[in-house]
């Protein structure tokens, strides 16, 4: 398969929302395999403990990569692909916490994939320098 727009699929994203949830579930799975396809930013080692909220409340994972429009988290608890969270990472290389919000976009029984809601190249940008920078300094230490 050749690669899927991001516009395809963020449009596909907010036609599953209003479909029933057996039929959200599914599009949402196919589209996050899509996901896979197009990812064009590199995934970085992060080994952080990361607080996220989701509509059930406060949870924590533990990051195992990042890149500028997702990141994976190691967690026990049970999510279904989907489903909205805000999350707070913090790197050496930023000043302040990063304060996100995102989808999650594949379900494992690992843990959980999330796809950053980042609109503006500007904002992808601006996290790839931050993550740039973070690799950089943590490979030093």
């Amino acid at each position: 398969m050749g690669a899927v727009k991001p516009a395809t699929i963020e449009r596909l994203m907010q036609i599953a929302k209003t479909l029933p949830q057996p039929q959200q579930q599914q599009l949402t799975e196919l589209v996050a395999s899509w996901r896979e396809v197009t990812r064009y930013a590199p995934r970085e080692a992060f080994s952080d403990l990361v607080p996220f909220k989701s509509a059930r409340g406060v949870h924590y994972g533990r990051a195992r990569d990042v890149s500028p429009t997702g990141l994976f988290l190691a967690t026990s608890e049970s999510f279904r692909c989907g489903e909205r969270v805000e999350l707070m990472l913090t790197m050496i290389a930023a000043p302040n916490p990063i304060q996100l919000t995102g989808t999650i976009s594949r379900v494992t029984r690992d843990g959980i994939a999330i796809a950053f809601d980042l609109k503006q190249r500007s904002q992808i940008r601006e996290l790839e320098t931050i993550i740039a920078k973070h690799a950089a300094m943590t490979r030093q230490s």
